[in-house]
């Protein structure tokens, strides 16, 4: 039991309150003493948040379990280490002495996890080995049984339980491959033994190990290599796929007893260096056989964000909130929750972050739900190595994780310049080693001032397996025109203040990730992420991607609506004046339709002949005047009856024709170059005769029969003054 003393000690914010104290709740984000704690008359602890925390969630978040706030040992039951629903205890492995008494337990996770613990002697578990002398699983069976008998070593306890499931006598050494220690031979002495590899390199490995250690000791080693086991099997997938006891049985029998020289790397394997305990060079496969090795299809963690065996670079400017978004995939993949709406695997995951103070570490990690994520396992600053240890990057527990976090690259390599390409490209193959194991690494990486690169040498991009880059997108809405991650805010530093005042005081930030590599595959869409960190309550992401699509979908509908009701309005007022004018005497010409439209209503050229083109039958129509000849005779647009309206289409066709010189009383006449006339005439002869404005500019009134022989015709264009001063008069 922990004293109260010792509790309180581990609390923020404590003060006395009556008969017991307050504190901040470690199990969430408090910002005003929501747990109580009193001593109960029994003497246990008793611990109550207001704000609605189990008492589970609260001792976990301190580092305890619940038998510490009793003040006598209790029956452990599994469920107080609230192993919570997708990380669970699949099965306990006893380790027995000589003597049949429980030294310790392998427990057995999924997802896929181990542990090691020892009972305290008071009905309760310490959760190391410490001072525990080793021994070999089902030992006591394996004393017992038949000299004559084979004992078969696999490299788990699942595979042995398979085993004596057969009536075979079988054990392995506690931690996996790679951890047989000398001290396990004696129980193995004068045996006949057989070893069964899981079929990877780390299994025919660790393989070779055991009989290395065993030969001269054990009466006869052999290594079993089972046909048809699929990569990274065992012998219980080779039972699961059909075969028998009697298949093993003769597979034994067939096989010969190594000999130290079919072994060539027989040294002690506690002499020989580390880096030379497996030779690299007898994986070289001929061309057809490694041809025919089946390799996995790519299988990403998190919605190609993430994929075993590759390296992920995440770059950023400073304080856009990666770490926000890393801190939330952790947990999301540690406790099988959902990224990007949807559920993902549970994995493993060590976030390794030398970047932040471990107290920011804490709050944050807090806010994103982590105090129940038990596959979550966190290194700071304070332990966690530079990238420049080798020693200590060698002896990464691979076994261990399936995620590792790197929060970042630049506080991970302090002290390696740009100008040093050596040290880079070495800090990379340690991370490239270890992904090629199997390890999915996530990289934080800050982008240089301007936001067109990440900081560092080019080699981080160059040997990454998937890029993104990172964009804020807070009060982000796309026009539409282009993909809406080719609009984004401008990202380098110019941009610091504007993105700075689109931040201040919000609790809810978006995040673009816009891929720039991905050679596992197709390249992925980018997507956008917004953030939600609410003061009093759990930090949540959520993909608002099809909301920016939809809004950019939507921008451009607006902009269509609003073109249509500006070209609409356009047409109306265009309207009107054509039967103004026309009323008035004064029909107005095309160009000075098409210059109306431009000035007065601000349309552009296309446009207002657009405009001019499509109402044409619909709006009015458009007729050439009398007196003029070829291509450059002026048209007018004239008021549409309603016969014009039902013949619109005949009505198009028939004004694309000259009309008769002789024009009709209900066409205007057209004052000839010299002839004196001062009025014209009007549709409709019941109206008052408007005084004489001219239909044409001065230069088109004059016939080229009257002009000098061999003079040059005036020109036929308008110019914009002439054009406007009709439509002055008109109005």
């Amino acid at each position: 039991m922990r004293s109260i003393e010792s509790i309180l000690g581990s609390l923020d914010h404590v003060q006395r309150s009556g008969k017991g104290w307050t504190a901040r709740c470690p199990a969430h984000d408090d910002h005003r003493n929501s747990l109580s704690i009193s001593e109960g008359d029994d003497q246990r602890i008793l611990l109550h948040c207001h704000a609605g925390c189990r008492p589970e969630a609260i001792v976990k978040a301190l580092g305890m379990d619940m038998y510490d706030l009793f003040p006598t040992p209790i029956p452990l039951k599994e469920e107080s280490f609230k192993m919570q629903k997708h990380s669970k205890i699949v099965a306990p492995y006893d380790y027995n002495d000589v003597d049949g008494q429980l030294s310790y337990q392998v427990v057995r996770y999924q997802p896929k996890n181990f542990k090691q613990r020892r009972p305290d002697g008071q009905g309760n578990w310490i959760w190391d080995l410490d001072g525990v002398p080793r021994v070999v699983y089902r030992l006591p069976e394996l004393l017992a049984a038949d000299p004559s008998e084979p004992v078969l070593i696999t490299e788990g306890e699942k595979d042995v339980e398979t085993l004596r499931t057969l009536g075979l006598v079988g054990t392995t050494n506690p931690g996996g491959a790679g951890k047989w220690q000398r001290e396990y031979n004696e129980c193995l002495r004068d045996r006949h033994v057989v070893i069964l590899p899981d079929n990877d390199p780390v299994g025919h490995q660790h393989a070779e190990q055991v009989a290395r250690s065993l030969l001269g000791v054990a009466a006869s080693v052999k290594i079993i290599r089972l046909p048809g086991l699929p990569e990274k099997g065992d012998v219980s997938d080779w039972m699961t796929a059909g075969h028998t006891r009697e298949e093993l049985l003769q597979l034994i029998e067939q096989t010969p007893a190594l000999q130290p020289e079919d072994l060539p790397l027989a040294l002690d394997i506690e002499q020989q260096p580390e880096e030379d305990g497996d030779n690299p060079w007898r994986y070289a496969q001929d061309a057809p056989s490694f041809l025919a090795t089946q390799e996995k299809e790519f299988e990403g963690l998190a919605d190609e964000l993430l994929a075993p065996g590759a390296i992920t670079s995440l770059s950023a400017p400073r304080g856009i909130g990666k770490t926000h978004a890393s801190h939330a995939l952790a947990i999301a993949l540690a406790t099988g929750g959902k990224f990007r709406g949807k559920w993902v695997k549970p994995v493993r995951v060590l976030l390794f972050d030398r970047d932040n103070p471990g107290a920011v570490v804490k709050q944050r990690l807090r806010a994103w739900g982590a105090a129940a994520a038990l596959n979550l396992h966190v290194l700071t600053r304070q332990n966690a190595p530079d990238l420049r240890d080798k020693t200590a990057w060698e002896r990464f527990p691979i076994d261990e994780y399936d995620v590792l976090i790197v929060d970042s690259v630049g506080s991970t390599t302090e002290g390696i310049t740009e100008k040093e390409g050596k040290l880079t490209t070495e800090v990379i193959a340690t991370l490239l080693n270890l992904a090629r194991k199997g390890l999915a690494i996530l990289l934080l990486q800050n982008t240089t001032k301007d936001g067109s690169n990440m900081k560092g040498r080019g080699e981080w991009s160059d040997r990454a397996d998937i890029v993104y880059e990172l964009r804020d997108a807070t009060d982000f809405i796309p026009s539409g025109k282009l993909s809406w991650w080719q609009e984004l805010p401008p990202a380098g530093e110019a941009a610091w203040g504007e993105r700075a005042a689109r931040r201040m005081n919000r609790t809810t930030y978006r995040l673009a990730f816009v891929p720039s590599k991905f050679r596992l595959g197709p390249e992925p869409e980018p997507f956008c992420l917004e953030l939600r960190l609410p003061e009093d309550e759990l930090w949540t992401l959520v993909d608002v991607t099809e909301e920016l699509i939809k809004a950019g979908e939507e921008t451009i509908a607006q902009a269509d609506r609003a073109q249509r009701e500006r070209l609409d309005h356009a047409a109306t007022a265009l309207r009107e004046t054509v039967f103004s004018r026309s009323a008035a005497g004064n029909p107005i010409l095309k160009t000075e339709a098409e210059l109306f439209l431009r000035k007065e209503l601000t349309l552009t050229q296309d446009e207002a002949r657009q405009i001019v083109s499509d109402r044409t039958g619909k709006a009015w129509r458009l007729e050439k005047l009398p007196g003029g000849r070829g291509k450059g005779t002026p048209q007018a647009l004239l008021p549409i009856t309603e016969e014009d309206s039902d013949n619109s289409l005949d009505r198009e066709t028939e004004n694309q024709r000259s009309l008769p010189d002789a024009p009709s009383e209900d066409h205007y006449s057209v004052p000839q170059a010299g002839s004196g006339s001062q009025s014209n005439p009007i549709i409709n002869p019941q109206h008052e005769r408007s005084p004489a404005i001219p239909l044409l500019c001065p230069d088109r009134q004059e016939s080229s029969d009257n002009q000098p022989k061999g003079a040059k015709r005036k020109s036929s264009k308008t110019t914009g003054l002439n054009q406007l001063s009709f439509l002055e008069e008109a109005s």
